[in-house]
């Protein structure tokens, strides 16, 4: 009997470790991707270089954002009806007054302000 439940728990880690390498296979072969171990770069299974495109994402611009907020905006751009302006930021400086602006209600604006960072992201 002991010969059996042996036998048994061996044939239990057999059928375990076939089932695990056979998921491994498959999915190593359903990726559409794969990464070149020397040089790091991702192709297709036709061989074709993955491209990558910036994603911009917006914020209406106010000094209560946060400095990483900031240090991640790479576009300024303005716009006011047909009129529109868009600058390149390369650096920025927060500059403090004695006045107290934040606790002042907002006015309504009349220039439409945004700022835009941009993230590398795969397409």
């Amino acid at each position: 009997m002991r010969k059996y439940i042996m036998g048994l728990v061996l044939f239990c880690i057999m059928l375990i470790g076939v089932n695990m390498s056979m998921t491994f296979v498959v999915v190593e072969l359903s990726k559409e991707t794969h990464t070149d171990g020397d040089t790091g770069i991702m192709k297709t299974k036709a061989g074709n270089v993955v491209k990558v495109e910036a994603v911009e994402s917006s914020a209406p611009m106010s000094s209560r954002l946060s400095d990483t907020a900031f240090h991640s905006m790479t576009r300024f751009d303005v716009q006011n009806g047909a009129n529109y302006l868009s600058l390149r930021v390369h650096g920025w400086a927060r500059i403090f007054s004695k006045v107290e602006r934040c606790k002042l209600p907002e006015p309504k604006p009349v220039l439409k302000a945004r700022m835009v960072s941009a993230l590398e992201s795969m397409i």
